[in-house]
């Protein structure tokens, strides 16, 4: 049996951590006041729709999260050395300034695509639109795909296209030392059955030097 009070306290730590989050990256404040009409109490702070509502995508917003949710917890990674079960290592390696920007993005491929035509033809030109070019600042990518096209070549056709050196390659390097210069990009794949033939890529940057 589940005590309780253990299970309600986990979750209001999820509750709150969730919160604390989204209000240290959201886009723009939600007004206490507008048009006259109070929407909540300081005090009271924010209900959870809108914390949402600070961000300009919130849909992409809050499925990029969840991806890089998921990658953490991806019960059958792929491999040891992308960010499945080590974001919070990479976040801690990767992102060393004292302030950063933030941005993120989302996007679900038609059935049948090819990660190097997916982004090429839809997920590139949609971050250039962003402002957020790729090559610029820290990149956290989650892939994530159906159980048939989780594979190894998959792995490789992303590492081909982005440059993410987080290959086979590049994880045997690693194990015998050889370790290449450092990457700005790093890569995680999920499962997610109902996608079927389709690709799902979500993307967190961390730009330094900005505040």
């Amino acid at each position: 049996m589940i005590d309780t009070d253990d299970f309600l306290n986990a979750m209001d730590k999820i509750d709150t951590g969730f919160r604390e989050l989204m209000g240290l990256l959201k886009e723009h404040d939600f007004p206490e006041v507008s048009n006259g009409v109070r929407h909540y109490y300081v005090d009271d702070g924010k209900l959870p729709f809108q914390e949402a509502q600070q961000f300009d995508r919130p849909d992409e917003f809050l499925q990029a999260l969840l991806d890089v949710l998921r990658v953490q917890f991806e019960p059958w990674p792929i491999g040891t050395f992308f960010l499945n079960s080590n974001v919070m290592a990479y976040l801690a390696d990767r992102v060393e300034q004292r302030s950063f920007s933030f941005s993120y993005a989302s996007m679900t491929s038609e059935p049948q695509a090819t990660f190097t035509g997916f982004w090429l033809t839809a997920v590139e030109p949609y971050l250039n639109k962003l402002g957020m070019p790729f090559n610029d600042g820290q990149s956290f990518v989650v892939v994530t795909v159906g159980q048939s096209n989780y594979t190894l070549s998959l792995v490789e056709e992303v590492d081909s296209v982005l440059g993410s050196g987080t290959s086979l390659a590049s994880a045997m390097k690693a194990v015998v030392g050889a370790r290449e210069t450092e990457q700005r990009i790093v890569c995680g794949y999920a499962i997610e059955e109902g996608l079927g033939s389709g690709i799902r890529v979500s993307i967190w940057r961390m730009e330094s030097g900005l505040s």
